[in-house]
């Protein structure tokens, strides 16, 4: 099973976001606006039980300027708005690939595979 989605608009990491009140951090509404964009795009291409095995994901960032942006921070976001949506949580992940490319219209693409139980990856999450 594969599962594609793209998301418009510029990519962003909630990892160097956090923000602090009251000695408590806190993600920015923005980025929990964000969360639920990606979370609606994988409803759309994905209606199905969340899966329960290892998943492989391949993300693709895609930038419109050539700012230096450090690419292992922005999967974090991704994985966690999709936990019970396309797999039951982002720990089933056991391959990932992120590529980070420069086009005019920023955007992510996101492609999650379902991978069969063997001896690499016994993984099959729990409820």
């Amino acid at each position: 099973m594969k599962i594609q989605f793209s998301v418009e608009g510029q990519p962003l990491s909630k990892s160097n976001n956090l923000q602090f009140a009251k000695g408590r951090a806190f993600i920015p509404a923005k980025f929990k606006d964000y969360e639920k964009k990606i979370q609606e795009a994988a409803r759309v291409a994905f209606q199905g039980d969340p899966i329960s095995g290892p998943v492989r994901m391949s993300i693709q960032l895609w930038f419109k300027d050539k700012r230096i942006r450090d690419c292992q921070n922005y999967p974090k976001t991704i994985c966690d708005a999709l936990n019970d949506i396309i797999y039951k949580d982002d720990s089933q992940i056991v391959e990932l690939y992120v590529t980070k490319l420069k086009r005019d219209e920023p955007g992510l693409d996101v492609t999650i595979e379902a991978l069969a139980p063997d001896d690499r990856y016994p993984l099959k999450h729990q409820s």
